[in-house]
């Protein structure tokens, strides 16, 4: 991991290990800017480290035979969203912890097809994440039906909030924008005939909207 300034100024090493394990494409890193970390996944182990490269130190293990994939802290900084991952990339599930690392819970349990991408709430209360619910399980990973889920805390409630995607497509890689009143995402054909699009719609699925063509992995400034 690197830091640099906006202006691409002042490029700094931070870690020296790389963010790796099953299916990291490294991107498995959060800003903990309340205090003024990082947090990263390396294999089974999920670190924290400050932001100029010190004091590194392990904060989680993940369950036997898992690595952690994503990480994603809440806007309170007092708990840790995270995928763990087999050997297959749709062998994979979401576990919830407290900032240290304590009382792992798995709040999304290994189903067909692949899980991916959470993302919280500005409450804190619910988050993203999607999952292809063809079931489709090959092994390059491809998607014929993924879809963006809302997670409610409070109840375990689950929501699809994909039910106008177009057929055909997925719907990958949410994000709540910093009002809380729309999700921003990508969507792509599913046979990779077309290059993918950024989206945003209303919270509960409706007003979808295409923002910009031939772009992915949107977040919001």
């Amino acid at each position: 991991i690197y830091t640099m300034d906006k202006n691409s100024s002042d490029i700094r090493k931070v870690t020296n290990i790389p963010v790796d394990g099953y299916h990291n494409y490294g991107n498995a890193f959060d800003w903990d800017e309340q205090r003024g970390k990082i947090l990263f996944s390396h294999y089974q182990y999920l670190y924290e480290i400050e932001a100029d490269g010190s004091n590194m130190r392990p904060i989680a293990t993940a369950p036997p035979d898992r690595h952690f994939r994503e990480v994603a802290l809440s806007p309170d900084g007092s708990q840790i969203l995270a995928v763990t991952m087999g050997e297959k990339v749709y062998d994979s599930e979401i576990y919830l912890m407290n900032r240290n690392g304590s009382n792992q819970q798995e709040v999304v349990g290994n189903m067909a097809g692949i899980i991916q991408s959470p993302s919280w709430a500005i409450d804190g209360n619910s988050f993203l994440f999607t999952r292809d619910v063809s079931g489709n399980e090959s092994i390059d990973g491809r998607m014929l039906n993924s879809r963006i889920f809302s997670y409610n805390l409070a109840n375990d409630q689950t929501t699809n909030l994909s039910q106008n995607k177009a057929q055909g497509t997925n719907d990958t890689h949410p994000r709540y924008s910093p009002t809380g009143d729309q999700v921003i995402f990508t969507n792509a054909p599913n046979n990779a005939s077309a290059p993918p699009d950024i989206w945003v719609m209303d919270t509960d699925g409706s007003n979808r909207e295409k923002l910009i063509t031939n772009g992915e992995l949107p977040f919001w400034e």
